[in-house]
């Protein structure tokens, strides 16, 4: 090929190259002077670097960030500030869906607006989620003043019955009056019962304050069989009446980290609910139901199971009695919140699963599952 061909292969060459188009340069004819052998080179090298060039913006547009950058590559330049932008985004986005709603982003123009109209609004809706939660709560506790007031009440009683005939016993031996050996007796009877009954009332009221405060606000690793004996004990009132509650809680279960004043709020959902249904269907069989709870470890996730004896959920249902302001109750008994409020909090809040089905021997079975690190997902 003589010099002039290779220039006009050159030229064709760049041509091709200016559009977009892979090319490579004509072979260098034997008799090539230095000029256009230089020439032949640069354009070899340009070519090279719109190759590369093409490749790293493929990978970049394909979501591929990491993708190695060529060395000494100045046409990528501009690519590389992209991707680490990319990058840097996507450890933000990675902060945000953990829960850190105070990322902003302020180097990508539009994109940022939107990005950080997005975590506004994520911001809202978790603040909004924290209230309704914080209501749900209060509303909970005082839903359980009354029943816990009835069972202190009962304790308080006797304790109080035990101390008058302690006095009475204590002036009649200060007068000499009565056998010593029968009074005795029935005094170490008073002073044993009233221990029993005040034992009762301070259990009552740590399972209270455990469940109002249950050690400060946030994540940290949490002892949920502690959790729900806790709630067993200040649901009581609801439950006695209608149901027997057995437990069968993993004593080798290992502490789960998530929000403990949340989940406490789902397993007092969850135990009311079970009442309620079988309280429902005492009233048409008669007899009282039972209530399960069950606690293991499956995997990396903690599995809880809250199962009745009661009517269970028909399948049409299933995925409707999680949503906001559906209820099966008669007027009056539900707003329809509840169970929508304990999917949010264990699918969003802690990124579990929460479902429905059926109980073994009939009734409902609701299916809790929690990551331990309370970080990935629970299958």
């Amino acid at each position: 090929m003589s010099e002039d061909e290779t220039l006009h292969a050159l030229a064709r060459c760049i041509e091709a190259l200016a559009n977009g188009s892979e090319a490579a340069p004509p072979p260098r004819p034997e008799a090539a002077g230095p000029g256009l052998t230089a020439l032949l080179r640069a354009v070899d090298q340009l070519a090279e670097q719109l190759r590369q060039l093409k490749a790293f913006s493929i990978a970049l547009s394909n979501g591929c960030i990491d993708v190695p950058v060529p060395p000494r590559q100045h046409l990528l330049d501009p690519l590389k500030s992209l991707q680490a932008s990319l990058k840097h985004l996507t450890w933000q986005t990675q902060e945000v869906a953990a829960g850190d709603f105070s990322q902003t982003v302020d180097f990508l123009g539009a994109f940022s607006t939107a990005f950080n109209q997005m975590v506004a609004a994520l911001r809202d809706k978790r603040r909004a989620e924290q209230e309704s939660l914080h209501l749900a709560r209060l509303a909970s506790v005082g839903q359980l003043a009354a029943g816990v007031a009835h069972e202190i009440n009962t304790p308080l009683q006797y304790v109080g019955d035990n101390l008058d005939f302690l006095g009475e016993g204590v002036a009649l031996l200060l007068d000499g009056g009565g056998p010593v050996e029968d009074l005795g007796a029935d005094l170490r009877d008073a002073v044993a019962q009233s221990r029993d009954g005040i034992r009762h009332i301070a259990g009552i009221v740590a399972s209270l304050r455990e469940f109002s405060h249950p050690g400060g606000t946030g994540r940290r690793a949490a002892d949920l069989n502690r959790a729900l004996e806790n709630t067993v004990t200040l649901s009581r009132h609801a439950w006695k009446e209608v149901a027997e509650v057995e437990m069968a809680l993993d004593p080798a279960l290992p502490l789960v980290v998530c929000e403990p004043d949340s989940l406490n709020q789902v397993f007092l959902n969850l135990i009311l609910n079970a009442a309620e249904a079988l309280a429902e269907a005492g009233r048409a069989a008669g007899g009282n139901g039972r209530i399960t709870l069950t606690t293991g470890l499956r995997g990396d996730a903690v599995e809880i199971l809250v199962a009745d004896t009661g009517p269970g959920v028909p399948p049409a249902l299933r995925q409707r009695i999680f949503e906001p302001f559906f209820t099966t109750k008669r007027v009056g008994k539900g707003v329809g919140q509840g169970l929508a409020l304990c999917r949010s909090i264990v699918e969003i809040t802690h990124r579990g699963t929460l479902t429905v089905g059926d109980a073994p021997g009939g009734g409902a079975l609701f299916t809790l599952r929690l990551p331990l690190d309370g970080a990935g997902t629970a299958g």
